[in-house]
């Protein structure tokens, strides 16, 4: 029987590495319409690479340019598996998904957190 693999590591593998990042890697999965399926193991972007990659926008939508080059950047920086360069080969056909995992990127940054107004009254 094969060894199951996610973004080209094995669980052995996958917890070795998540040791080394403090237990703080997560595993993101996209499947296509048709059937393709990408898996990326990322790490939590530092504050500082948010602040980085928050300027990086800003610069882009100044220059009428595409968010695409920011959140891919984004993203190959947190990237563990797999290697940045299968990652481009495998979303060379399929750009759109460098987005929706950076999105998740994101989200594990605090984006998605939920505010409320609390008051003592």
């Amino acid at each position: 029987m094969t060894e199951q693999r996610i973004a080209g590591l094995t669980k052995e593998e996958f917890n070795a590495k998540n040791s080394e990042h403090g237990g703080r890697l997560e595993i993101f999965s996209a499947s296509t319409s048709k059937g393709t399926e990408i898996d990326v193991i990322v790490r939590p972007m530092t504050r500082a690479e948010y602040e980085k990659f928050q300027a990086d926008l800003r610069k882009a939508g100044q220059r009428s340019e595409s968010t695409l080059v920011p959140l891919g950047n984004a993203l190959r920086g947190c990237l563990i598996a797999p290697s940045a360069d299968e990652f481009a080969a495998q979303t060379e056909s399929l750009p759109a998904i460098v987005e929706l995992f950076a999105a998740e990127l994101i989200a594990l940054a605090g984006a998605d957190a939920e505010v409320k107004k609390k008051s003592f009254r």
